[in-house]
């Protein structure tokens, strides 16, 4: 019976896993393209970097700002993101019967809203984004200021 089962469920996991492979490639490419912003955003303002590491500014007064960016971008990103996929889902559960008699399998398991989905993508979005701001922003509070200086 267990293999007939896991049988009947193959085309599911296959789709599945599909869907993670592309899920992580996206992670992934978000993740860059927020350190590719930051990191150019940094790099625009090397000279005023410079000039307050030499004025005697700490490294949380040239980490804050650059990291407040990042978590502006982020809360944006969350916001919208959050309230596009409920929108997808309540569509999509909105449709579940009709898909049901093709599919029977088709969204069998959880309940499709599960907030501990929603809260655990969140919280990986939130980890990968503010890493990806901190990078730029540790390398910005480690700029030689005479090098900031003289950077045109």
């Amino acid at each position: 019976m267990a293999e007939r089962v896991w049988g009947l469920l193959l085309p599911q996991r296959i789709l599945t896993g599909i869907l993670n492979s592309f899920a992580l490639v996206g992670l992934f490419l978000s993740a860059t393209g927020i350190y590719a912003v930051i990191a150019y955003a940094v790099r625009q303002r090397t000279r005023d970097i410079g000039i307050r590491i030499a004025l005697g500014a700490q490294d949380r007064h040239v980490l804050m700002p650059v990291l407040l960016r990042g978590a502006l971008l982020l809360v944006i990103g969350l916001v919208l993101g959050l309230g596009l996929s409920w929108a997808g889902v309540q569509l999509l559960t909105s449709q579940l019967s009709m898909i049901q008699k093709w599919d029977k399998f088709f969204l069998s398991g959880p309940a499709a809203s599960n907030a501990l989905t929603y809260v655990g993508a969140a919280l990986a979005i939130a980890t990968i984004t503010l890493a990806a701001c901190w990078l730029p922003a540790r390398r910005a509070a480690k700029t030689n200021p005479m090098v900031a200086l003289r950077y045109e």
